[in-house]
């Protein structure tokens, strides 16, 4: 059943929400799975990994007819990579990180989404017209897994292939500092 959350200040309404688990496998996030509370795999994340660019193909479901439904594509581009993330085809929207010393924020243009984070991305929000559509948060002593609480099962792909979009640069920057501490 639905669960009240909390929206603008002290308001609250009723919201279905869909509450996923994504589970990274594979040293670099090539492979992931995300399920629901049930334990019911909702999506499946295969990728491929490359210096320059990695591309994560994800799809509604575990076995292999399943359909594609998003790839999130990663290519380096300066210092900061490009991410693109494309829906049913389409390239759906572009993200754009805007980090500073304390938060990192993710606006996705052309779906109208933004992603707030602390400084780690263990939590994240994800608002569009300041409305809160899902929240994320690090799984306590897990590098990479998190869990999902989707607040508008429309954005559900869209969200899942942000989170991986942003497991992506967080690889990305980890292996940077540890290749810097060598």
């Amino acid at each position: 059943m639905g669960n009240p959350v909390a929206v603008k200040g002290d308001e609250r309404r009723s919201a279905m929400v869909l509450d996923l688990n994504i589970k990274q496998k594979g040293l670099m996030g090539e492979n992931s799975v995300v399920t629901d509370e049930y334990g019911v795999v909702r999506y499946v994340v295969r990728g491929n990994v490359g210096i320059m660019s990695s591309t994560f193909r994800i799809f509604a479901g575990e076995d292999d007819s399943a359909p594609e439904v998003a790839v999130v594509q990663r290519r380096q581009s300066g210092l900061a990579p490009k991410l693109t993330i494309t829906i049913d085809g389409r390239e759906a929207t572009s993200i754009v990180a805007k980090t500073t010393f304390f938060t990192k924020r993710y606006l996705m243009e052309g779906v109208g989404l933004e992603a707030k984070g602390d400084w780690l991305n263990s939590d994240l929000t994800v608002t569009r017209d300041g409305e809160t559509v899902a929240r994320a948060r690090q799984r306590f002593l897990s590098a990479y897994d998190r869990e999902v609480s989707v607040l508008d099962e429309s954005v559900a792909t869209i969200v899942v292939a942000l989170l991986v979009a942003i497991g992506a640069v967080d690889n990305d920057e980890t292996a940077i500092m540890a290749a810097a501490a060598l």
